[in-house]
């Protein structure tokens, strides 16, 4: 019989002492002072391995408040407690069990695809972009990959036609051929990184006791995949705890192995639609490491989450929103780092951390690119309201000198298409050549590692006083402000480069550039970062 359970096999990619080699859940959870990081060539399945683990941690060990929280952190977690619970539950981490597969329906009956539909970079609508690969002939994964595939498609998977079931009425085709988006399609998931895995598993974890709703109230017993009762079946429902949420399975999918001389792989695979939730529940209520921001469009009583996932998108770096990541502003910061913000993990974080960024963006129901980011995150963006001011201050900054930078491209466009005041230019031509110039694409790449020095030199500027609260410096604003200025300035130079070096070229630059000039001098303005220069000094 075909068998591969996770808990004993190597399928988790870990990096230590440099190397990157391939262990079970149990070697992993017994060597995390060992290990650095999970590292994946895909970020989906990078951060939904530590989800895995991180459910597998709370299920054993909670913790349920501050106090338990800080003996794991002190102590470590009890190996025999958790040998335990992988022994009791050691069959159902098979991913060939014929009756309960990891992660899997054993039950259901479609036509099958190659296993290949399973990833983002290897499916038919995403071969222009990810890969070379040849989706029309086999593409077998290892069930090592088949393993790793499998957890990020439950969480990542896009929206839109699926798989029905076999000899089904036409009457039902409709309702069981169509699924949502999985959980975390459209979000940037954040990853609090440790000096070991030991560290990092514990810093992203939240209170967990149910019978008290932390981390939200449960609807019935709440269980991690592998524990329900029942395997996973198409239904809209509410996730029944925390546990429910991290392993929740938005598809039913069938592996189905083959035998090869050096073992089984997986050739071909079977997607159906799995849990869904009802129309008037949302991923903010129970997600607790993503961002949100307010959807002032959203209408009661209907689809529409009345907030928006932070995620990724190709016109804006995830690093532009950094002050709702940081800031506790109506609870929609990650929830993972308000409770680093307190009690024992407060002290336990100390003075910086790395934050990483895990997702994907999406097109329709296609996916566009992958994506991990990290930002440095100093502790006292966390609870600091005057520091979390200096950084909106800064990002306001930046985006008013892209829109200046935008409208003085769009006014050499304009002449370049209309010379003089004779006629018009078409919108649409304006628009295209815009885009042509991609302006703001130039100045945003520019800001990246410099916005990463201002935040670590923002929060350097700390002063104390005797008998006064404390205070930041503004030497790091202004920098940053002068930079912001710089960035802009080189990216209109690139575009008007390229316009061509004619006589009507040359002056559409001038007036364009003198647009851009004032428009920059107006922000910094607005934002007084001149007159914070002055006092300081």
């Amino acid at each position: 019989m075909t068998s591969f359970n996770l808990i004993d096999e190597p399928w988790i990619p870990c990096l230590a002492q440099g190397d990157l080699r391939e262990m079970s859940i149990r070697n992993v959870l017994h060597r995390a002072e060992a290990i650095e990081a999970i590292e994946d060539s895909s970020p989906l399945t990078t951060v939904t391995m530590y989800r895995l683990l991180i459910a597998i941690l709370h299920r054993v060990f909670g913790p349920s408040d501050d106090t338990a929280w800080g003996t794991l952190w002190r102590d470590g977690w009890n190996r025999g407690d958790l040998d335990d619970y992988l022994s009791e539950w050691h069959q159902r981490f098979d991913l060939f069990d014929p009756q309960r597969p990891f992660y899997q329906n054993a039950e259901i009956q479609a036509e099958p695809a190659w296993a290949s539909k399973l990833t983002h970079e290897l499916g038919p609508a995403n071969r222009p972009l990810f890969s070379h690969v040849d989706v029309g002939v086999p593409h077998a994964l290892t069930p090592a990959q088949a393993a790793r595939y499998l957890l990020a498609y439950n969480s990542f998977s896009p929206g839109g036609l699926i798989t029905p079931p076999k000899n089904l009425e036409k009457s039902l085709v409709k309702h069981y051929k169509f699924a949502r988006a999985a959980p975390l399609t459209a979000s940037a998931v954040s990853l609090v990184q440790g000096e070991n895995l030991r560290e990092t598993l514990l810093l992203n974890m939240v209170p967990y006791k149910p019978e008290a709703a932390l981390p939200f109230a449960v609807a019935g017993e709440d269980l991690p995949a592998w524990e329900r009762h029942d395997a996973v079946q198409m239904e809209e429902r509410r996730p029944d705890g925390y546990l429910d949420w991290l392993t929740w399975q938005s598809r039913r999918i069938t592996l189905i192995p083959s035998g090869a001389e050096s073992g089984p792989v997986v050739e071909q695979v079977v997607i159906m639609k799995g849990n869904q939730l009802p129309a008037n529940a949302y991923e903010y209520e129970y997600e607790q490491m993503v961002a949100y921001r307010e959807n002032k469009n959203a209408k009661m009583g209907t689809a529409d989450s009345p907030y928006w996932p932070i995620g990724f998108r190709p016109e804006r770096a995830v690093w532009r929103d950094s002050e709702t990541l940081f800031h506790p502003r109506d609870g929609r910061r990650p929830r993972t780092l308000t409770y680093l913000a307190q009690g024992r993990r407060q002290h336990a974080f100390g003075t910086r951390r790395p934050l990483d960024l895990y997702g994907v963006s999406l097109d329709q129901f296609n996916a566009l690119f992958w994506r991990h980011e990290r930002l440095p995150l100093p502790a006292a963006y966390l609870t600091d309201d005057q520091l979390r001011g200096r950084l909106q201050t800064s990002l306001a900054l930046a985006d008013g000198s892209g829109r200046v930078l935008r409208d003085a491209a769009k006014k050499l466009a304009t002449e370049l298409l209309a010379p003089g005041d004779e006629r018009t230019p078409d919108p649409k031509a304006v628009a295209n050549m815009l885009q042509e110039m991609a302006p703001e694409r130039r100045y945003w790449a520019q800001l990246e590692a410099p916005f990463d020095r201002y935040l670590l030199d923002q929060a350097d500027e700390r002063r104390e006083d005797a008998g006064e609260d404390a205070t930041y410096g503004t030497l790091s604003l202004w920098i940053w402000a002068d930079t912001v200025r710089t960035a802009a300035r080189e990216s209109f130079r690139q575009v008007a480069n390229g316009a061509g070096t004619g006589g009507w070229a040359l002056k559409a630059a001038v007036e364009a550039e003198g647009l851009l000039r004032g428009g920059l001098a107006r922000v910094r303005k607005e934002q007084h970062v001149d007159e914070q220069a002055e006092e300081a000094a």
